[in-house]
């Protein structure tokens, strides 16, 4: 594939060119608010070019204003859920505090909101794809914005095909709770966020979604740091184990595509693969690995061609890629 891309209306500007192997191409160093136009080629079966198709347009957006948590975006908890729309473009990580490790993949881009619990005590969040469609969240509290205390994460909810967070959290009526969002994998764009008020805890769909709600624990390390400030109790320093590395090939596939995966110690996979809507539409679970090199092959035989997003859960660990589905040979 061979783009060419500029700023739109700078007829007499050359042309910035990128060839690739893949049908979708990022592209960095852009001005932000700016419209830019594109164009594209592509390399037939006779290795000759298709010449270029018609001009395509896009605009830049500004970066996050809300890049570390004392310039966290305010949330206003409501019955209704009232989405506040997002980005994670041009945000950068944040080191105080420091990156989460419990939950997998942290990125290197994330956004910081915050918001006042109501009197109820209890909220149910939810968060909704935009181009981002694979987000984790995670839970801070402390009135002060410089020394916040981490209560705890949530990458998906196991049971329903979404990959953006929801959930529920109970908290000192009054107090402030920060909220970290990042995209998986280091992924970058828009998506939307809401915080409701709650009399009981649910996914924000009316109680039918799985939820993983925070154990005791997790509220009392953020309720303790709260009240006081400072948390009082130190937690225990792990070595986390190492990551299971993973190949998905060819690209594109057709039919078939291979997932290879290296595991340290024998383990159960479930492959689940999501389009970029964050639908999911294959699932395979309780598949026996054995340590090593373990490769298995997926069917996408019936899928539509596009891009859709595979992860893979390798005993506590999870793990994500992303394939091309093509109707060529």
């Amino acid at each position: 594939y061979h783009w060419a891309y500029r700023q739109n209306g700078s007829s007499n500007s050359n042309w910035t060119e990128v060839y690739t192997s893949t049908p979708y191409v990022d592209i960095y160093g852009l001005s932000p608010n700016t419209n830019y136009v594109f164009i594209l080629e592509t390399r037939c079966n006779n290795n000759a070019w298709s010449g270029w198709s018609p001009a395509g347009y896009f605009t830049t957006q500004v970066g996050s204003t809300n890049d570390e948590p004392c310039g966290a975006t305010t949330l206003y908890p409501s019955y209704a859920c009232n989405p506040v729309d997002a980005t994670t473009f041009g945000s950068t990580i944040t080191y105080n505090p420091p990156p989460v490790q419990e939950c997998e993949s942290y990125g290197d881009n994330d956004v910081w909101f915050k918001f006042t619990m109501p009197s109820t005590g209890l909220i149910n969040y939810r968060t909704f794809a935009g181009s981002l469609s694979d987000g984790v969240i995670a839970f801070y509290g402390g009135h002060d914005c410089s020394n916040l205390s981490y209560g705890f994460c949530e990458d998906d909810i196991i049971g329903t095909n979404s990959l953006m967070p929801s959930g529920g959290l109970q908290y000192t009526p009054g107090g402030t709770v920060y909220v970290r969002f990042w995209g998986y994998g280091g992924s970058v764009g828009t998506f939307s966020i809401c915080i409701q008020i709650a009399n009981t805890l649910d996914g924000g769909d009316g109680g039918n979604s799985t939820v993983a709600t925070p154990t005791r624990a997790d509220l009392l390390a953020l309720e303790s740091t709260d009240r006081s400030g400072s948390d009082d109790e130190a937690k225990p320093e792990t070595s986390p184990s190492p990551e299971p590395s993973m190949k998905l090939y060819p690209v594109p596939a057709r039919d078939h595509i291979t997932l290879e995966i290296e595991l340290q110690q024998p383990t159960t996979l479930d492959v689940i693969l999501f389009d970029m809507t964050g639908k999911m539409v294959r699932e395979q679970k309780g598949i026996e690995a054995d340590g090593g090199t373990h490769k298995e092959e997926l069917d996408i035989s019936g899928l539509p061609t596009g891009n859709y997003v595979a992860k893979i859960r390798a005993g506590e660990k999870t793990i994500t890629g992303r394939f091309v589905k093509t109707d060529q040979p």
